[in-house]
This record gives C-alpha cells, structure tokens and sequence, in this order.
C-alpha cells in the first residue's frame, strides 16, 4: 500500500481467482500479497483474451455449422431458412457466455478504476453507472454479434447468389448495433431509475414499458433511414399508393424507396405514429413486383392501421409486464425477470403479433382482392427464397406466421365469403 492511500470497496466485487477487488483512490494499478488493488496485469491479461476469445469462438463455430447446412441435400429454400436462424440464433444466444464469463472476471473493475483515474470528479446518478455497465460489458456482446455475422453472412450470400462485400456488411452491423446498444442503454436507465417504485407498485414499470414502446414506435422512422439507404419512388408509385391511402383515410408524410444492397429483401413497412406516418418500400418489391402486388403490400400494412394493431400490442405488452412485475414483486429474483423476458420475446408476443398478420391479410384482401394477396405472398416466398411452411413456435418466434399457413387462412376465408381466390381478380 503507498502510504496516503485509501481503499474503498469496489462497486462491483470479486472473489475469483482468490482475490478481492478494491478500489484504491490515487493509484488503482498496484498489486500486493494476496489482495489486488485496482487490476492486476494477470486480470487485463484474462480479460483480454476473454474479448479475442469472444471473437474467434463464434466466428469458427458459426463459420463450420453454416458450412455444413450449405453443403447439405436440402432444398435451396430449407438451407437459406436455416442459415437465417443460425444467424437469429447466434444473435441472441451468442453473446450469453462471453458476458457472463466478463462478470466473472470482473470487466467492470478496470473501466471504474480508470473513469476514477481520469476524471477528477466523476458524474453521478443512474444513467452513469448504468453507462459504465454497459461500456464494460457490451463489447464482448457485440464483438461475438460480429464474429457471428463475418462468418454467416457469406454463406447466405453464397447461397442466395449475391457478391458479398465485407465493408458493405461491416458499415451495416454497425449501424444496427450502435441503434440496438442505444436501445438497450435507454430502456436499462429508465427502469433501472424507477426500480423500487416498480417492486413496490408494479403498475409503473409496466406503464414505463407501455411509455418507451410508444418512443420506439415514434422514432422507428427515423431508425430505418440511419440504418438503410433511402431514395424517392417515381411519381406513379407514389400517386399509387396515396390513392391507396386516401381512400381509407390514412394521411401519410411520405413514401420511400429502401435500398436493401445485393441480397433479397421483397417488403415494404408502414411506421411511425398517428398523424406521422411514413411508407417504406424496398428497391426488390417496386423493381420485381407489378403494381397490384405493391398495393396488396401496402394494404397489408394500412391493414395493420386500421386494426390498431400497434396500440394493442403496446397494451398487450403493458398487461404482460403489469403481471411480470409483480410475480418478481413477490420472489424478487433476476433469473424471474430472464425468464419474462425470453417468454415474452419467443411465445407471448409472437401470439399477438401472428394473429394480427392474418388480420392484416384478410384487409388487404378485402381492398383489392384475395387472388392478388395470394400472387403477393407466392411472389415474396419465391423472391426472398423462404421456407413456405414453420412449426407453431418458430412462427411465434419469428412473430409472423409462414406463407403458406398465410395462403391458407385466405384460401379459407374466401371460401366462406363465396369469393375465388384462383379465380379471375377482376371478378374476385
């Protein structure tokens, strides 16, 4: 200990290797018998190749697991669908271990012993030591989300018949990172700022939840043009689709030309809010799709309008979390509000979302016709290269249900109602 020292207990503490941390105020990169004062070079040395680890591990891994689905027998479509949920997988459940092993190794300990050392008086409050966590550990999620994606994204161009560039997916998986991060930063400060409010009346975190879902709805627009090239559609698309949209009342700011690169990508989005509502189409949708097709997509999404589906899944999630707060409320345990979490993202609100797809087909049905939603999605399937048909929980998952259990809901709906989906449209 250099005399004039004072150790303090680390905000986060631990015991691995035998040791304790401790902050020291002065000189936090000092070692002793026993006890480690700041970091030890044997620490930074771990935690180092934990984060080269947390590249390699995923990027070998990943790389031979998408190499063998792309080498098997299956159809062109069975193999694309399955490297896009290695892909899903990867990104969800990569960055698991190399996160938990970071808070073993205790990450946290260097970037507050070094924010200590250079700031001379640092900010306070729930937002800063919520910055730090994140700072501290969200590098060895994202470098296993990039080593993942180095070694997939490849093979599904490969497979899809489309050049890959790596710089082209490198400045794309920054930018999706950067917004996902930001999202996550803000939804931990809100509720972690609210925290013993929420044990004591869980009715405030899940209007918090309801509040930040109405925030993400907002600015979904603006996420879209950071994260994709955007252009102008020509004067006849566009004329086409605001009639679509007058007609049922719908008053949209714009409507826009999304540049999705080499890969397939057929779709088109309606986002935003009441009164702000924006009309993204992609490049493949206007360039390989006729227009009664792009109206069948667009109706589709006013579709979701109408039903004010996005106003229901925001009070469907309110409810969800109203319940999820206070079951954690009565067994206040973490591995509780992980378990909500993953339910919520793999079942619940897949259950929701499912349903208001065939709602929304069964709009865009009834504004042009059951024959041309049909030709839509036959074209989309054929377009994206998608498997037609999906097992009840990757449908929920995936939080829309396959095309061809799509098809079929319409198929069965215009039999009911004496309409003929293989019919002629105009008659349709």
């Amino acid at each position: 200990m250099p005399t004039g020292a004072t150790v303090h207990p680390a905000s986060q503490q631990s015991h691995s290797f035998g040791r304790e941390r401790y902050g020291v105020d002065g000189r936090p990169w000092l070692s002793g018998d026993g006890i480690t004062y700041g970091v030890g070079p044997i620490d930074l040395a771990l935690l180092c190749g934990l984060l080269v680890g947390s590249f390699l591990v995923p990027y070998l891994f990943f790389r031979r697991w998408g190499r063998s689905i792309a080498g098997c027998d299956e159809s062109l479509a069975e193999r694309v669908h399955s490297v896009r949920e290695t892909r899903s997988i990867a990104a969800f459940y990569g960055p698991v271990v190399p996160l938990v092993a970071a808070l073993w190794f205790g990450a946290f300990a260097p970037i507050e012993f070094l924010t200590a050392s250079i700031l001379s008086a640092s900010p306070s409050g729930t937002w800063w030591t919520v910055t730090l966590w994140f700072v501290a550990f969200t590098p060895f999620a994202c470098v296993t989300w990039l080593g993942s994606t180095l070694a997939t994204t490849p093979i599904y161009r490969r497979l899809v018949d489309a050049p890959y560039d790596r710089r082209r997916v490198l400045v794309t998986w920054s930018k999706s990172t950067v917004i996902t991060v930001v999202w996550y930063w803000l939804v931990v400060v809100v509720l972690y700022s609210f925290s013993s409010r929420i044990v004591d009346y869980p009715a405030v975190g899940a209007l918090l939840v309801g509040l930040l879902l109405v925030v993400r709805a907002g600015v979904t627009p603006a996420l879209v043009v950071l994260a994709n090239g955007i252009d102008s559609v020509t004067d006849e698309v566009a004329a086409d689709i605001r009639e679509l949209c007058d007609d049922v009342g719908i008053d949209v700011r714009g409507v826009y030309r999304l540049e999705t690169g080499d890969s397939p990508q057929m779709n088109g989005h309606l986002t935003g809010l009441p009164g702000l509502y924006w009309i993204f189409v992609t490049d493949d949708l206007l360039e390989q799709c006729d227009s009664a097709q792009i109206r069948a997509v667009v109706a589709h999404e006013i579709g979701h309008l109408r039903g004010y589906h996005i106003p229901k899944r925001i009070l469907f999630s309110v409810g969800y979390w109203f319940v999820g707060f206070t079951a954690y409320s009565v067994v206040p345990s973490i591995w509780l509000l992980l378990i909500a979490v993953a339910f919520y993202r793999f079942y619940a609100l897949g259950w929701v979302t499912t349903a208001q797809e065939y709602a929304a087909d069964a709009y865009a049905a009834s504004a042009t016709s059951p024959e041309t939603v049909v030709s839509m999605l036959e074209r989309l399937a054929q377009f994206n290269i998608m498997k037609r048909d999906r097992g009840r929980q990757k449908d929920l998952a995936n939080g829309h249900p396959s095309i061809q259990k799509r098809i079929t809901q319409l198929r069965d709906d215009a039999a009911i109602s004496g309409d003929d989906p293989d019919g002629d449209p105009g008659d349709a």
